[in-house]
Formats: C-alpha cells, structure tokens, sequence
C-alpha cells in the first residue's frame, strides 16, 4: 500500500506542499542511454547486481527513471552487510575520487524515511548527521576512499548525482537481514 502512494504522490503536482512537476524533472535523460558496468558487480550473499553509475549524473527522478529503463531499481541500502559490500566494491571498481550517489530513500509524502524501490521503512542507517532539513527529502551516500564507510546525507532531489541501481534482490530470495 506504501509503495502505491508513493507513487502517485511522486506523479502529482505537490509534494508536502511544494509544487513538484515530476515529468520536467525527468526529462533530459537519454531513454537509451547506454548501460555501462564494469562487470556485473554481484553480491555472493544474495546474487544481486548493481549498476555503479559514474558517467552519468541526474536529479532524483531520472535516475529513478534511468534505472527502471534498464529493469533495475534505485539502490536500497537495507543491511550494514550491504553497505559495507557497496563501499568495498566501490573501493575496488572506482579507486580514489569523491561520488555522491543517488539511493531510492526518501521523506516523500508522510515524514517518515522509506525506500522508494521497496516501500519499507529505512531500518539501518548511517546517517552523517541527523535528517532535518524540511527541503531534503532524498538519500544519498557519499564515497570517498579515504572514509571507512558510505556517508549517508539528505539532500534536495533536484541536485545531480551520481546513481546506483540494482536489480530486484531480496523480494522472496531469502533475504533475513
């Protein structure tokens, strides 16, 4: 039911009052945009795949857009076993830098924290500092290789970043986490 109203909450015109029109916020993204990997990163403990999108920056809405094009969802971080594995990985594949990345969380409609690809509550968290900026409602996590692990931030949905997708794991693989 979650995952429902949030999806027409994303296709209307406000959004906790703000006037919101999604379809200008998706556009400019190239609808064949070519799915660049660097192998398929796969997690041995649930055989997901995640796309690392470093080439490629959008607002909120088009890498929700870009992701779903290619049969994937926007990242859900749902364990610190899967955090972890997504920095590892992007130690490994991006080496030194600093990259904000696009996740699926986000504050829209009701004030409270959800995964948009999921429509789950965010249970783990890491937050760098406490959410509170009413204009903020998007994730995003943060690497830089000199970290010990992803930064967790809000942030306005209209700034451009970077973006993970995934495909559709843990439903009914045998996630426990």
């Amino acid at each position: 039911m979650l995952k429902i109203s949030l999806l027409l909450v994303l296709t209307s015109e406000s959004i906790n009052g703000r006037s919101v029109n999604t379809d200008d916020k998706a556009q400019g993204i190239p609808p064949s945009f070519p799915l660049i990997t660097f192998g398929n990163i796969t997690s041995n403990r649930n055989s997901a795949q995640y796309y690392f999108g470093t080439i490629y920056k959008g607002n909120f809405f088009q890498a929700i857009q870009f992701c779903n094009y290619h049969r994937m969802e926007l990242l859900s971080i749902e364990s610190a076993e899967e955090n972890n594995f997504l920095f590892t990985n992007l130690v490994k594949f991006i080496g030194t830098g600093l990259y904000s990345f696009w996740t699926s969380g986000t504050i829209l409609p009701e004030n409270h924290w959800v995964w948009l690809s999921t429509g789950k509550p965010i249970v783990h968290a890491t937050w760098t500092a406490t959410p509170n900026n009413k204009t903020k409602d998007c994730l995003e996590v943060t690497f830089a290789k000199t970290s010990k692990a992803l930064a967790w931030a809000d942030t306005d949905c209209n700034a451009e970043r970077h973006f993970i997708c995934e495909t559709a794991k843990k439903h009914g693989q045998g996630n426990t986490s």
